[in-house]
């Protein structure tokens, strides 16, 4: 029983490891500012990928769906960087705060990204 704690544990740590070794390049949070409602903006989310090996994004969700991501179908090599884009189309006036989840594969915990602007 206690090699399986040990293992558990192990694993645990080296997957906490990598999932933090994403680095995204302009930060997790994107301001938009001042939208036309039905207005579609479309912006970037780039990483860089600082583990040693390829890393493949699973999926990508949104809290809503004003909210439309495109994500590279194949692995991000190390070293390189992946983009995910996202189209965000505001359905009515007043502030928005959007979540945007990545999760790659073999991460259990996923990223959080969000995007906030105004529309009127």
């Amino acid at each position: 029983m206690k090699w399986a704690t040990y293992i558990v544990f192990f694993f645990g740590c080296t997957t906490s490891a990598f999932a933090q070794e994403i680095q995204w390049l302009e930060g997790t949070e994107i301001n938009l500012g001042l939208l036309s409602i039905q207005q579609d903006t479309t912006f970037h989310y780039t990483f860089k990928n600082n583990t040693g090996k390829p890393v493949i994004i699973e999926t990508v969700r949104t809290s809503c769906g004003c909210t439309d991501p495109q994500w590279p179908s194949g692995a991000v090599a190390p070293g390189e960087h992946g983009q995910i884009k996202v189209t965000f189309t505001p359905k009515r006036a007043g502030f928005h705060r959007k979540k945007i989840k990545v999760f790659l594969i073999g991460i259990r915990k996923g990223h959080t990204l969000w995007l906030e602007a105004e529309a009127r």
